[in-house]
Parts: structure tokens; sequence; C-alpha cells
């Protein structure tokens, strides 16, 4: 495992990040969800408040056509931030700008976030209804901070 730390082999196990998502949303004020998800946009591990989810879906409603539930949140934003961090990641190299750090939008009630965890994971938090972008972002690194930090059990 050369080249892994403590951090990212921890961050293998679904269960692992279930609790380490769970311990950030937690300690870190303002971020109202995080999905843990594969490069390719599946989910491994999910934390959303109940709250959020249900703004998502009133602000949504169902769809007959879609073939996505209401409380499927955690599996459309997965794919979305594998698209989201694929194109981040042209940006930021046809600007010369390094390597890919973060992928933020700001919306009038919130801000969504992608960030990598590992060359195989990405990390979606949403921030409160009430946080600035700002604010969202100083919210993200502490949370990164959490999850990426060491996790004595």
């Amino acid at each position: 495992m050369s080249g892994l730390g403590p951090a990212h082999v921890q961050l293998q196990d679904p269960e692992t990040v279930t609790k380490v998502i769970t311990k950030a949303r937690e300690s870190v004020q303002d971020i109202a969800g995080a999905v843990v998800a594969t490069r390719d946009g599946l989910v491994m591990a999910a934390h959303i408040d109940p709250q959020l989810e249900a703004a998502v879906r009133a602000a949504n409603p169902a769809d007959r056509r879609s073939r996505f539930v209401a409380d499927d949140m955690a599996s459309k934003t997965s794919a979305m931030a594998s698209v989201a961090a694929g194109l981040g990641t042209q940006f930021v190299q046809a600007a010369g700008t390094g390597q890919l750090q973060a992928v933020t939008f700001e919306g009038s009630t919130g801000c969504v976030g992608v960030f990598p965890l590992t060359s195989t994971l990405l990390l979606v938090l949403f921030g409160d209804a009430r946080v600035t972008m700002g604010r969202f972002v100083v919210a993200a690194k502490q949370a990164l901070a959490v999850i990426l930090g060491p996790h004595l059990d």
C-alpha cells in the first residue's frame, strides 16, 4: 500500500466512511449533508440532514417520467459530482492552476461542493440554507480536516 496514508486506508471501508462523515457533520457548523462517492458516481456513504432532503423534495415535485425517487438525493448528487469533478479537472488543467482541489456551486439558498478525497473517492458537501460561499468554504475545509484526520475509535 505504498503512498497511502492511514486516512486513505480507512476510507476504503464504507462503515468507517459513514462514521467519519457523521462525525464531520456533527462537529462542523454550516454543513447540512455529506456524501462520499466513487469517481464514477456510485454512493459509498451518505449522511444528509432530513430537513435538507425534505426541502429538496418540496422544491422538486415528483416527475412520473423520472427514474429517480425523491429520497435518492445521495445517488443523484454522486453522479453529478463525478461529472463536476471531471469538468473541474479539465478547467484547472486548461488554466494551468495545478490539481483540482474543489468544485463549488452557490445557489440562492445554499452551496454545494465537490472535493477529491483520494484518487478514487469524492466528497460532496451541502451547506445549510443560510450559508454564504465564504462560510461554506471555511466549513468545508473544517469537514475535510475531520474526514482526512486521524481516526481514533
